[in-house]
């Protein structure tokens, strides 16, 4: 029953029809069923959808709503303790910065996102030279999201996969970064 809701409001939240609003309240209820539901393949409920939100992102299809959805999913998962070690952790717990890790090693997460990064900001320039009387702020290239917002909301991601993730970015990244918002 549950992975009905999870499609149905999954759904919901894609419909180009919905507004901004409505949208983000499917996808908190999306996450609250993940959270409380009471099956035995919970972590692998979370994991399909966190999969699903990386294709979205790969695809560069409903960027920020996937990046906002990975990050809510991922905070379900605790925190680990500061004196952490993995011999003491349960089989069955995961930590944030594991199943972050995990995203990491099967999708290379941060690079992806750099990648998308990047090439909204080409977009972006090449929009600003066609139109540069348009104000970055008021500007919504995908209809939902200003232009500030869509450069925030990636850096902010990256900042949390970083941290939370307790990863790092790597030279290649950092400059291409950069490059791409100068």
């Amino acid at each position: 029953m549950a992975h009905k809701v999870l499609n149905l409001l999954w759904s919901l939240a894609h419909s180009n029809d919905v507004p901004t609003d409505i949208m983000d309240q499917a996808l908190t209820a999306h996450v609250k069923i993940l959270d409380y539901s009471c099956s035995q393949d919970r972590d692998s409920q979370k994991t399909h959808w966190l999969d699903r939100c990386v294709e979205e992102l790969k695809n560069d299809k409903w960027v920020l709503p996937a990046l906002k959805q990975i990050r809510e999913i991922c905070n379900l998962y605790s925190e680990a303790p500061p004196n952490f070690n993995h011999a003491q952790r349960s089989p069955h717990m995961f930590y944030r910065h594991e199943v972050i890790n995990r995203l990491q090693q099967h999708h290379s997460l941060v690079i992806l996102v750099a990648d998308n990064l990047t090439a909204y900001m080409n977009r972006a320039h090449v929009m600003a030279k066609e139109h540069p009387e348009l104000d970055p702020n008021s500007v919504s290239p995908d209809s939902r999201y200003s232009h500030v917002q869509q450069v925030q909301e990636r850096l902010n991601f990256l900042r949390f996969l970083l941290k939370d993730g307790q990863l790092w970015l790597c030279a290649p990244q950092a400059k291409q970064i950069w490059t791409c918002l100068a």
